[in-house]
């Protein structure tokens, strides 16, 4: 509508003229004045960058108006997430931690080889992911910290439960 209204003034008008008045973005003034060039309301002079109002348009019979309403491409730029939110890291951590304390409890004693291969085994579900090793170490240590396990004694990866 913006593009039709400085025709009041002009029965001819250059493109660079018409963004400016409008204030309108050339890719959008441009998909704009193709409608109406393709409406045949206005035509495209002898240069390319003019437009001139065709002062001999005429409704088809039986039409009473014409779509001008196209659909605005918006300019959206999305970026996608650089990783999970921290919230979701905790859950999974917490997750995996009580994974390892399940695989504990059922048997007591585990080296760690063990207790990631029975942990891994145990998260094995369509909802979940495998646990990566470094992730059930963490989850181990923390035991460790938190006294829900211990080394045994004279062993670097054996741990046992502590009930």
């Amino acid at each position: 509508m913006a593009v039709l209204l400085q025709y009041n003034e002009e029965d001819s008008m250059m493109l660079e003229d018409l963004i400016e008045a409008t204030g309108i973005e050339r890719e959008d003034m441009l998909s704009a004045i193709s409608v109406l060039v393709k409406a045949k309301i206005l035509v495209q002079g002898t240069d390319e960058e003019v437009y001139d109002l065709n002062p001999n348009f005429k409704l088809p019979n039986g039409i009473r108006r014409i779509n001008l309403l196209r659909p605005v491409k918006l300019k959206v730029s999305i970026k996608p997430p650089e990783g999970p939110k921290p919230s979701d890291l905790f859950e999974r951590h917490y997750y995996i931690r009580t994974m390892v304390l399940r695989v504990m409890k059922r048997h007591t004693t585990l080296t760690r080889d063990e207790i990631i291969h029975e942990t891994n085994q145990l998260m094995e579900s369509p909802h979940s992911e495998k646990a990566q090793p470094h992730e059930i170490s963490a989850a181990l240590e923390r035991a460790l910290q938190q006294n829900e396990m211990e080394l045994v004694r004279g062993s670097t990866d054996t741990f046992k439960y502590l009930p």
